[in-house]
C-alpha cells in the first residue's frame, strides 16, 4: 500500500527535496490508521491520498500556511485521475487534520485526525495503539528529521508573523 503513496509523491520529491522524512511520515499514519480501524479498499485509497497531499503545500508553496495548496494540490490529482466522488471527504481530511476537537460528521476524516496527531507527537498521543506497536512502526519508516523541518518551518512563521504561528490549526 505504501507504494501508492510513492507514487503519487514521486512528481513533487524536487519539491520536498532533502526533507523526505514527510514520505515516512505519510507511511506512518497509514500504518497507525490500519492499527486503529479496519479500512475498506475504498477508505484506503482515499485515506492515501489524503495523506500524500495533507502537508504537501509546506514544500510546494515553501509555507507554513499550506492547508489551501495541499488542498488544490489534491483536488488537481483527483480530477486528473477521474476521482471526484472522493473529493469531499479528501478534502475534509486536510482541512481538518490540525483541527484540536474531534471531528463528528466524518469517522474518515476523524481517524485521519487521530493519526496525524499520533505522528506529529511521536507517539505521546496513542489512541489506543500500544508503544511497542509505535515503536515498531516508528522504527520501518524512520523520521529522517521530519520533526525538525516542522520545528524549522514553525520557527520561520512564528519570526514573520508572531500572531498567526500556526494557521493550520482550527477548534
Amino acid at each position: 500500500m505504501t507504494e501508492k503513496i510513492d507514487e503519487i509523491l514521486h512528481p513533487f520529491l524536487q519539491d520536498i527535496g532533502k526533507d523526505i522524512g514527510y514520505v515516512n511520515h505519510t507511511k506512518r499514519m497509514l500504518a497507525y490508521a490500519l492499527e486503529l480501524e479496519n479500512l475498506d479498499q475504498e477508505q484506503i485509497e482515499k485515506f492515501i491520498i489524503a495523506l500524500a497531499f495533507h502537508d504537501l503545500g509546506i514544500w510546494t508553496e515553501k509555507s507554513f500556511d499550506y492547508l489551501r495548496p495541499s488542498i488544490s494540490l489534491a483536488e488537481t490529482y483527483l480530477n486528473e485521475h477521474n476521482l471526484n466522488p472522493y473529493k469531499d471527504e479528501i478534502i475534509q481530511m486536510i482541512d481538518e487534520h490540525h483541527k484540536l476537537s474531534p471531528i463528528t460528521n466524518s469517522d474518515l476524516a476523524e481517524l485521519f485526525r487521530k493519526v496525524d496527531m499520533i505522528d506529529v507527537y511521536w507517539g505521546l498521543i496513542t489512541f489506543g495503539i500500544s508503544k511497542d506497536k509505535i515503536r515498531e512502526i516508528k522504527q520501518k519508516y524512520p523520521n529522517n528529521g521530519f520533526h525538525l523541518t516542522l520545528l524549522k518551518w514553525f520557527s520561520k512563521r512564528l519570526l514573520s508573523k508572531p500572531w498567526s504561528p500556526m494557521p493550520m490549526l482550527k477548534w
